[in-house]
């Protein structure tokens, strides 16, 4: 048996992001998306990682086909979530399937979603508007594809 004992440092930290989801049944709102990271929310270096699939409507089922892409509105970046599939709800809203959850990226690491400021919500719907008819050429057939990063 080991004579000295150290604490194990978390593995990983859960917390909440601020992002907007704008979904089928026509409702617009800021949510709480739980992110993970290896680090408190205060260090910016380590990678988070968004669990946006409890951020669209119906998540207690397995939500799957989940696309992000990158999207830079006047300077500010915005990650955009957004689902494919043949069986989802419309989205009145938009003319496309499924919902959106838009999140705003880090300056000091483009790889992390930071919460959201204020003004943020009305960019959000401005890119979803702006975003609605490549996500409904996208959606129309397989194979298609989008770029990584989109200019708005």
């Amino acid at each position: 048996m080991p004579q000295s004992r150290k604490a194990l440092p978390q593995a990983s930290v859960h917390f909440t992001v601020k992002g907007f989801r704008i979904s089928s049944s026509n409702t617009q709102a800021t949510i709480n998306v739980v992110t993970v990271a290896s680090r408190p929310p205060q260090d910016h270096s380590q990678v988070r990682l968004p669990l946006v699939e409890y951020g669209f409507e119906g998540w207690p089922q397995r939500q799957q086909c989940i696309h992000d892409l990158d999207v830079v509105h006047k300077g500010k970046r915005f990650r955009v979530f957004f689902q494919r599939h043949q069986h989802l709800g419309w989205n009145s809203t938009l003319a496309v399937r499924g919902d959106l959850v838009i999140m705003r990226v880090g300056k000091k690491n483009v790889k992390n979603v930071v919460n959201f400021r204020s003004g943020d919500a009305k960019c959000a719907r401005l890119i979803a508007r702006r975003f609605a008819p490549r996500l409904a050429w996208f959606q129309s057939r397989p194979g298609r594809r989008l770029e990584s990063v989109m200019q708005l």
